[in-house]
């Protein structure tokens, strides 16, 4: 079970990732994103690369977590990585559900909440 909800992981926040750069590249639009706040260039940059970077991290923690790679992040770090995955997982998937946004109410915070359930079932 927790091989698969680590790839799952990995698949999803492959795909998120996918997602910010289309985003950031502005192919989508930036409205679907953090509730719809973002109004300049310099907003979009800055809050997309920290999803990109966020993100990024979380797949390296999975990836790690997962063996796909070792020795970038220390073993003992692991478990305590994923609590932390989950924790901010469930704290977005809330934020995500009460945006004005309905595309972020009704898919990214289901995403990010399956995440937490992900993140949860991996930990073991």
């Amino acid at each position: 079970m927790q091989v698969a909800a680590q790839n799952c992981t990995i698949i999803l926040l492959g795909a998120l990732i996918l997602f910010h750069l289309c985003v950031l590249a502005k192919w989508i639009p930036h409205t679907m994103v953090w509730g719809s706040r973002i109004k300049t260039n310099r907003e979009l940059y800055v809050f997309e690369t920290i999803s990109l970077l966020v993100t990024g991290f979380f797949l390296l923690v999975t990836l790690s977590k997962a063996g796909y790679v070792g020795g970038i992040l220390p073993a003992n770090s692991l478990a305590p990585l994923w609590w932390v995955m989950a924790a901010v997982f469930v704290m977005n998937g809330i934020g995500n559900m009460l945006s004005k946004n309905v595309i972020e109410q009704r898919i990214f915070g289901p995403v990010a909440l399956l995440l937490a359930v992900l993140a949860w079932v991996s930990i073991g």
